[in-house]
């Protein structure tokens, strides 16, 4: 990443984590580590666990400890169902940069390729 990063073209780094990746200890001391990893970087994290944001004080502790260590939180873009994320959109970092919107993707590239 260090050419990416002098270049002045290193954006966010993403990190999107499968359904079992649950919220745990090893998993929050994962996450709390991430940016010692990745020294100067602005890190996006996609959860693919309702656990992490389902119920109000879920919630209200995912998107503390995320702004309390600079990570920025990724909504995803899908309907609802319970075993799904529920979309919802929170700021956890001072900028919002990474936008993603997978199914409006999918359905233009299925609009192009017929």
């Amino acid at each position: 990443m260090a050419p990416l990063r002098e270049a002045g073209k290193l954006g966010m780094v993403a990190f999107q984590f499968p359904p079992y990746f649950i919220p745990k200890a090893a998993n929050l001391d994962y996450l709390a580590r991430l940016p010692e990893r990745l020294p100067g970087a602005s890190i996006a994290i996609e959860f693919r666990h309702p656990s992490w944001v389902r119920g109000e004080t879920r919630r209200t502790e995912t998107m503390s400890f995320l702004r309390s260590r600079g990570l920025y939180y990724t909504s995803i873009d899908a309907p609802e169902d319970n075993s799904i994320v529920p979309s919802f959109v929170e700021a956890t970092g001072e900028r919002v940069r990474l936008i993603k919107l997978s199914a409006i993707v999918f359905a233009l590239q299925s609009l192009l390729t017929g």
